[in-house]
């Protein structure tokens, strides 16, 4: 297993540190992507040590056996927001909304403006629609989303989004 690049832990005022207490800002520099919020992440005082612990890892983890689906429409949906607490909302009232027969399908979350590529990776499937919350829409996404028939729309309130989703499904 390869390791991602060296991980540099900042202050919330751009300094670099070496450890960060509760409650205190601070950015690690350096993710190709965001982990999970809450996700547990390890350090080690040398490469190699944190090598053997990926072999470990690799060996021992496994993933979890998916339950095969009996619904009848999984509509594929794309999320973006302002902040990764805003995608676990989405998320979860997702849940809430699937039925017997109709789920969601997640192909794609992102932070920040819904850009063009964004479109692109949704019009993929000609069903998938686009749930923004708190963001803004490039003026390129938005047409070449009316251009490939996808649904886009963007929300500030929850519940809003929910009932949108709701007339969906429906």
């Amino acid at each position: 297993a390869s390791l991602a690049p060296v991980r540099i832990l900042e202050n919330g005022l751009g300094k670099k540190i070496e450890e960060g207490g509760a409650g205190s800002p601070a950015v690690i520099v350096g993710w190709s992507s965001l982990p999970e919020v809450g996700a547990v992440f390890n350090t080690y005082k040398s490469k190699k040590d944190a090598e053997v612990a990926v072999d470990v890892y690799a060996r021992t983890s496994k993933k979890p056996v998916e339950e095969i689906s009996t619904k009848e429409l999984h509509i594929p949906i794309l999320l973006k927001a302002d902040v990764v607490g805003s995608l676990d909302a989405i998320r979860h009232e997702l849940g809430k909304l699937v039925t017997e027969k109709v789920d969601f399908k997640v192909i794609g979350t992102g932070i920040g403006p819904l850009s063009e590529n964004d479109v692109k990776m949704a019009s993929a499937n000609e069903q998938s629609i686009i749930v923004g919350f708190n963001i803004k829409v490039e003026p390129g996404a938005k047409d070449l989303a009316e251009r490939r028939l996808i649904t886009l729309n963007t929300f500030d309130i929850i519940y809003k989004m929910s009932e949108w989703l709701a007339e969906i499904i429906k």
